[in-house]
């Protein structure tokens, strides 16, 4: 599979989360309400891995997710598939609208422009972006996924029986729809004030050509669903390899590293956890262990010295 540009792409603002979030009485819908609180360092924190091991059946994990990076709609995200048949039927949008504004149309809500996103439109959402994780880790045949037995989350309208076929479908067809907004492009690069008359010297070539490249820079921020959409593009374009965290209380999947670089180690390389705060638990309860059974032995010296005559 090839993508283009096949460099990474700077990450957009993320839509700022709101200050609080809630579940309804009826338990159908994620409520933000209160200020806007900006993620710190999202791009730092590999969202889309979080949502992909989110317990989806579970509303106070959904719950915690929100009130840390917020609520990804999959109305949006369906809206941005509509007309390809691949899709076709997996969110009835118009309902889960409908449930959403009745809740917006709530005078206290209503009045704070609360943020509001029904629990089948997230879990649509979610699935589709760990559907479109699953494609993109068996199409680069992934050892840690298992093709043979493997499942959809969403039940998609394939004419492929082929895994990987199916897969190279889905990314194609799921994930360049989501990246939408975020058209690259080039630009030139202003001549400085008088060197345009200066015809006799050749100007000294610059290692870009004199050209800049980036991303759209009229999007002022990515809705939750489209930025977790290009962190998954720009680990495509990286060819990274997905990890599993050796924090037994952990085993988040990721990619890199963030948070701790000693000793030269690369965020990419010789790495066994996903964050610090894993290693340093995990140091802390191997020490715990290692002084348990040291004590232990101590005890049962002990005892065996006192049962000597």
């Amino acid at each position: 599979m090839t993508v283009w540009p096949g460099v990474p792409l700077p990450l957009p603002p993320l839509m700022p989360r709101r200050a609080q979030y809630q579940l309804s009485e009826r338990g159908d819908v994620v409520i933000g309400t209160g200020g806007w609180r900006q993620l710190d360092q999202p791009g730092q924190r590999e969202v889309y891995l979080k949502l992909y091991t989110l317990d989806l059946d579970d509303p106070n994990a959904i719950l915690r997710f929100a009130k840390t990076y917020g609520a990804p709609s999959g109305i949006l995200a369906y809206s941005a598939l509509a007309g390809n048949s691949v899709f076709g039927g997996l969110l009835d949008a118009g309902r889960e609208l409908n449930v959403e504004q009745v809740y917006r149309s709530e005078p206290a809500l209503q009045a704070e422009l609360a943020d509001v996103v029904s629990l089948t439109s997230f879990r649509f959402a979610a699935r589709l972006l760990a559907d479109l994780t699953d494609a993109w880790r068996i199409v680069r045949l992934d050892p840690r996924i298992d093709i043979a037995n493997h499942h959809w989350r969403l039940p998609y309208n394939f004419d492929h029986a082929d895994i990987r076929s199916s897969a190279s479908v889905l990314l194609g067809d799921g994930l360049t729809p989501l990246l939408s907004r975020f058209r690259p492009y080039v630009r030139g690069t202003p001549v400085p004030e008088g060197e345009e008359e200066i015809q006799h010297e050749a100007p000294a070539a610059k290692p870009d050509g004199g050209v800049h490249l980036e991303t759209a820079a009229s999007i002022p921020f990515a809705h939750l669903a489209e930025f977790c959409a290009l962190e998954l593009f720009n680990h495509i374009a990286g060819s990274e390899a997905y990890r599993i965290c050796e924090n037994d209380h952990c085993r988040q999947i990721f990619v890199l590293q963030y948070g701790r670089q000693k000793h030269g180690m690369s965020k990419r390389e010789g790495v066994k956890y996903c964050c610090k705060h894993c290693a340093q638990a995990k140091a802390a309860r191997d020490l715990r262990a290692r002084k348990r059974a040291g004590t232990a032995k101590t005890r049962r010296s002990r005892r065996a010295a006192n049962r000597k005559p």
